[in-house]
């Protein structure tokens, strides 16, 4: 008999593992609280990581139909200099991408491999053995729960898993706005100016990809509807892309979670659940991606699910701390370096792409070795 797993969220992270354990024999259910299957937000970056697990899904075409493969991205700092850049290769593959391009690949390939999806099913906790609830509907239970249910997960909160659920100091608005020819091609700009960051990239033929960063306790950064002439003074070089951006447009909350275990009993954690993580890197899609190949590699290998998600989050965990935590250091170097002090700041971030291991975090490479090398030395042993 085929086992069972009940997955709550259907978001990049639940669709994903859905998929990859359909793929395997799996029974699946996701459970989505939304109508539709939607995704917040404009476009986002995929790294290597996160595009070999398209591939191997077999979504990675109907993704990328409507991106851009980045031929150059840099960052420059408030008198215009290089901080960080890189010319993309093919072995180290970045791509601008329309965030519902890539649910709808997703979703797609999760019902081609047999995955049942539900809408308007709010999750509202799981037990450890297997039960997940969801409102007005009776309770399920399944071999394995899958909490992919994001930031503020249920799941999560239901089984005490958090050690530490907490905002950050900054907070984003995201765009895609009509391309226009002085826009950049087939690259990106980010503009640091003193806590206030702008990134333009191509998305696609037609689009271009905008977003902001500033802090929450940034007045005139902060307002709704958008202080023009304020972000315009910040960054004077992109004044064509800031009076394309809609006024009305929501600020989104930036936020770490860090959790005591990723799993309890039949129950795991995955994506934001188990370690949300500000949006500095462009690895948030990208590291839940590849949690979730190891964790249906994982559980291929273990009939016993508590056995299997001991053994992931030993192998995974590590890699995905690392970036974790290397996004909040970006969040730092952004929101609290004091003003006087910018020059030096520069300095250090036209450093840390020279550090390997921190460049490797950044790319997601460095999560693809570490992950396989781990596994194989587990299965040797």
């Amino acid at each position: 008999m085929a086992r069972t797993a009940e997955v709550a969220g259907g978001g990049i992270a639940g669709l994903t593992v859905a998929t990859l354990l359909a793929r395997r024999g799996w029974q699946v259910r996701v459970h989505e609280k939304s109508s539709e299957l939607r995704e917040d937000g404009a476009a986002l970056f995929l790294f290597e990581n996160g595009l070999r697990t398209l591939e191997d899904l077999g979504a990675y075409e109907q993704t990328i139909a409507d991106g851009t493969f980045l031929r150059r991205w840099e960052s420059v700092d408030e008198r215009f200099r290089c901080l960080q850049g890189d010319d993309p290769t093919p072995e180290a593959r970045v791509w601008c991408i329309r965030r519902n391009s890539l649910l709808a690949a997703l979703a797609d390939a999760a019902r081609a491999a047999g995955v049942t999806i539900e809408t308007d099913a709010t999750v509202i906790g799981a037990t450890r053995a297997g039960e997940l609830a969801i409102a007005g509907r009776p309770t399920v239970r399944g071999d394995i729960v899958v909490g992919a249910d994001g930031f503020n997960s249920p799941v999560r909160t239901s089984l005490g898993l958090a050690q530490e659920v907490k905002r950050l100091t900054s907070r984003s608005r995201r765009f895609l706005i009509d391309r226009r020819p002085d826009d950049p091609a087939d690259g990106n700009i980010e503009y640091w100016s003193r806590s206030r960051r702008l990134g333009v990239t191509t998305c696609g033929p037609d689009k271009t990809y905008v977003y902001l960063f500033c802090r929450n306790d940034d007045e005139a950064g902060s307002r709704i509807p958008l202080d023009y002439d304020s972000y315009i003074r910040s960054f004077p070089r992109a004044r064509s892309v800031i009076e394309r951006i809609r006024p009305d447009e929501p600020w989104r909350q930036i936020g770490q979670v860090v959790c005591e275990s990723w799993s309890a009993g039949r129950v795991v954690l995955i994506g934001d659940a188990a370690h949300g993580m500000a949006q500095n890197l462009g690895q948030g899609a990208g590291a839940a991606m590849q949690s979730a190949i190891q964790l249906a590699e994982v559980l291929e290998r273990h009939v016993d699910p508590a056995l299997a998600f001991a053994e992931w989050e030993r192998v995974r965990r590590p890699v995905v701390d690392r970036v974790q935590r290397l996004s909040a250091v970006y969040d730092r170097l952004m929101t609290s370096w004091p003003g006087p002090l910018l020059d030096v700041r520069s300095a250090v971030a036209w450093g840390i792409p020279k550090v390997p291991r921190l460049w490797e975090a950044i790319t997601g490479t460095g999560q693809l070795d570490v992950v396989e090398r781990k596994a194989q030395s587990a299965v040797s042993s």
